[in-house]
């Protein structure tokens, strides 16, 4: 966290334990939305967490966990950093990808041609709206729907 993050801030908030259930939907009307129908998690919700905390703090979790943020009703921004990071051998699922792209991103370990899959269920977000550069324009989609 670059600066303090309280519960002002709309945090990142998680449910623990998620990324070993199911695979939710992240489309709408066939389209990806980058959200999910709240309904569809109101049995989980209660298990939620607010990753709230000091200027230097971070915070670490699957990719697969389900995670939102509410909106920051606080007098600062909410600036934050983000790192991904994936095992060597843990390649994007799509048709195509620059190897020496991908490659030159390694952190620890050696380049490789031999992938590695483990037996978890995923739902790859296709199709995007048209003109989507970022998650961000792909919920307008889902912000949308809820005004109307």
């Amino acid at each position: 966290m670059i600066e303090d993050c309280t519960h002002e801030n709309g945090p990142l908030i998680v449910i623990p334990g998620s990324h070993r259930g199911p695979i939710y939907d992240h489309h709408q009307d066939g389209v990806f939305a980058g959200g999910i129908d709240p309904v569809s998690l109101v049995n989980l919700l209660d298990g939620a967490v607010e990753l709230t905390g000091r200027a230097g703090s971070i915070t670490i979790h699957h990719v697969r966990t389900l995670h939102a943020s509410g909106n920051n009703t606080g007098m600062t921004t909410r600036p934050l950093l983000l790192f991904s990071y994936a095992a060597v051998d843990a390649f994007p699922v799509f048709y195509h990808y620059d190897l020496a792209e991908f490659d030159s991103r390694i952190v620890r370990g050696e380049p490789t041609l031999e992938g590695r899959m483990e037996a978890l269920p995923f739902r790859i977000s296709q199709p995007r709206k048209s003109g989507a550069g970022s998650i961000f324009d792909d919920q307008t989609m889902m912000q949308r729907a809820v005004e109307t």
